[in-house]
């Protein structure tokens, strides 16, 4: 099975009368940004229907930066029509786009539509294409079957990265070949073990349930995951969502026949040899909409996140009683919530602003 989908999607936008609009929210926004800075710390803000956390510092060409769970939001003070800079930056999160799908571009101009007015233009600044499977093997993967454009390679074991050249093949004795990554910008390809990813750093444990909905094993599941940045957009002359979606299957063909190809070596030189016939299956992984597929529901992610939490809580709360030798669990678990407690007070934490401030993330 092949699960396409967009794993990341980041766009500048300029609304019809920007200035006019910004200019009553600056007096807000930059209240509760020195707040932020005088506190050393994200501070929450309530913008329209929704909370976001404030970071104390902006970015290059954006004054304010505000984040939830759902999306990123850069904003200049004022927008100058000289710029070729567009004075909102947008970036839309991996659970957001997973769960909502082809919705989330339009529920995020449906948001600043009504904050800052009616959408006038935007650009595609970065989108990440992505196709999750169980049908490529990574510790199968040949280094010296891919087939690309690129000029640079790099070999990810375990936690640990190699570079090598086109022409370079890997040998491996006890240690597993755990990603491979191709190019630069403006396309950056990278192939790698998702279960491991979601095990060593996201802790997206509820990809598994969309999987299990599509019949894709978890045990080995590989993703095949194309960045293309502003310049790539450009060269195709692609500035709106909509053009994205009209040309994103003609995309994913090209990255995946013109730009890598895995082969079988069925030639001496490997730009003649045949396609592999599982690449040539995942070549046609965006033929059908990937805007029919399924998002995941909210409500199931944080499930899957909580399930990963209290087993990690177990393990800690064992640990913990071995070495204060409590190995009765009311005992331990009465002498656990008050050392906590006297934790939080010497520390100066609010719980409940705390719990407040981490549901934005959620």
């Amino acid at each position: 099975m092949f699960l396409p989908n967009i794993d990341t999607l980041i766009f500048s936008a300029l609304t019809k009368h920007y200035n006019a609009m910004i200019k009553p929210l600056l007096p807000f926004l930059e209240e509760h940004q020195q707040n932020a800075k005088i506190q050393n710390k994200n501070v929450i803000v309530i913008l329209g229907d929704q909370s976001f956390e404030m970071l104390p510092n902006g970015a290059r060409n954006y004054k304010y930066i505000l984040h939830n769970s759902r999306y990123e939001i850069k904003l200049q003070v004022g927008y100058n029509e000289q710029s070729t800079n567009y004075p909102i930056l947008i970036r839309l999160k991996s659970e957001f786009l997973w769960e909502q799908r082809d919705q989330a571009y339009y529920k995020s101009i449906e948001f600043i539509e009504m904050i800052l007015g009616k959408l006038e233009a935007v650009k595609m600044s970065r989108v990440d294409l992505c196709c999750h499977t169980d049908k490529i093997k990574m510790n199968k993967l040949k280094l010296n079957r891919f087939v690309t454009r690129s000029t640079s390679k790099e070999v990810h074991v375990d936690e640990s990265k190699i570079n090598t050249s086109q022409k370079t093949e890997v040998y491996l004795t006890g240690r597993n070949v755990t990603g491979l990554s191709f190019g630069k910008l403006p396309i950056r390809c990278r192939i790698y073990d998702k279960n491991l990813e979601i095990i060593q750093s996201s802790k997206k444990t509820w990809f598994k349930d969309i999987w299990a909905e599509y019949g894709i094993t978890d045990e080995i599941v590989c993703n095949v995951e194309f960045q293309l940045k502003r310049e790539f957009f450009k060269i195709y002359k692609i500035d709106t969502y909509e053009e994205l979606n009209n040309e994103i299957k003609s995309i994913w063909i090209y990255l995946t026949t013109k730009w890598l190809r895995y082969v079988n070596l069925t030639h001496t030189r490997v730009e003649e040899c045949k396609t592999n016939k599982v690449w040539e299956d995942l070549q046609h992984a965006y033929d059908k909409d990937w805007r029919s597929y399924n998002g995941i529901e909210r409500h199931k992610q944080k499930s899957s996140s909580r399930d990963h939490i209290l087993n990690m809580i177990r393990c800690y709360m064992i640990n913990d009683a071995a070495h204060i030798d409590k190995p009765d669990f009311a005992s331990y678990a009465r002498e656990m919530l008050n050392d906590v407690y006297l934790l939080l007070e010497d520390k100066n934490i609010d719980f409940e602003q705390a719990v407040l401030k981490k549901q934005l993330s959620l």
